[in-house]
C-alpha cells in the first residue's frame, strides 16, 4: 500500500478513469445493506461493510478506493485524538517499511464545516461515492438510496455539533495516500474518523 508520498492532500479523486462493469447481483447486495442500516441500530463493523461495498462500485484498474470509519484514540481532545490517530499510522508505515522516525511531525489543521455533517458532508460524499464511469450504472434513485442509508446510520452515532474536515501533511517521507478527504466527527460518547481516499 505504501509507496512515495505526494506531500498534499487532494480533495478530489483522479480524473483518469477506466470503465469496468458492474453486475447486477452487487447492485442488489449493495440495496439489501441499505434495507439492513435503516434497520438496525449503529454498528461500525456493518458501517465500514457498507462503506467497503461502496468502495467496490468504484474499482476501475489503476484506482483502487478506500472508504472506512473509525472510533479515534481517547487523548482527552479532538485534535489530539487526531494528532495521535495519525502518529499511529506514521509508526505502522516506519515499521513495515523499516525507515527511521522522521524530524518532522504531521502538520494538521481542523476545519469545522458550516452546516450540520447530512448537509456538510452530501457533496463530498457525492464525488467519492459515485466518481468513477463504473457508478453510471446506478440510477439517481439507487444513489439517493445509499446516501440516505449513510446518513441514517451517522445519525445513530449522535454527533455532537459539526464535522470537521482534516487537513494534514504527512511528515517527509512518509506515504498516507495517493489523493484523500478525512474528516472528524465529534460524539458524545467520543471523536470518529470518516476516511475516504484512492490509490493509483
Amino acid at each position: 500500500m505504501y509507496r512515495e508520498n505526494k506531500q498534499h492532500n487532494a480533495v478530489q479523486p483522479p480524473e483518469s478513469i477506466y470503465k469496468t462493469r458492474f453486475s447486477r447481483l452487487s447492485k442488489a447486495f449493495l440495496l439489501r445493506r441499505c434495507t439492513h442500516l435503516f434497520m438496525k441500530p449503529f454498528s461500525p463493523q456493518r458501517l465500514n461493510g457498507f462503506l467497503h461495498a461502496i468502495a467496490l462500485i468504484n474499482e476501475e484498474v489503476p484506482l483502487a478506493f478506500s472508504f472506512s470509519i473509525e472510533k479515534l484514540p481517547d487523548r482527552g481532545g479532538l485534535m489530539q485524538d487526531v494528532t495521535a490517530y495519525y502518529q499511529a499510522d506514521t509508526e505502522a508505515y516506519l515499521k513495515e517499511n523499516c525507515k527511521p522516525v522522521p524530524p518532522d511531525q504531521w502538520h494538521i489543521t481542523l476545519k469545522p464545516q458550516p452546516a450540520a455533517p447530512h448537509i456538510s458532508l452530501k457533496q463530498p460524499l457525492l464525488g467519492w461515492f459515485f466518481h468513477t464511469q463504473a457508478s453510471e450504472v446506478l440510477t439517481q434513485r439507487t444513489k439517493d438510496t445509499l446516501i440516505a442509508a449513510f446518513f441514517s446510520e451517522l445519525e445513530s452515532l449522535s454527533i455532537a455539533g459539526v464535522a470537521y474536515e482534516i487537513l494534514a501533511i504527512p511528515p517527509q517521507g512518509v506515504y498516507y495516500a495517493a489523493h484523500w478527504q478525512d474528516f472528524a466527527l465529534p460524539t458524545k460518547e467520543g471523536n470518529w474518523l470518516l476516511h475516504l481516499a484512492v490509490d493509483d
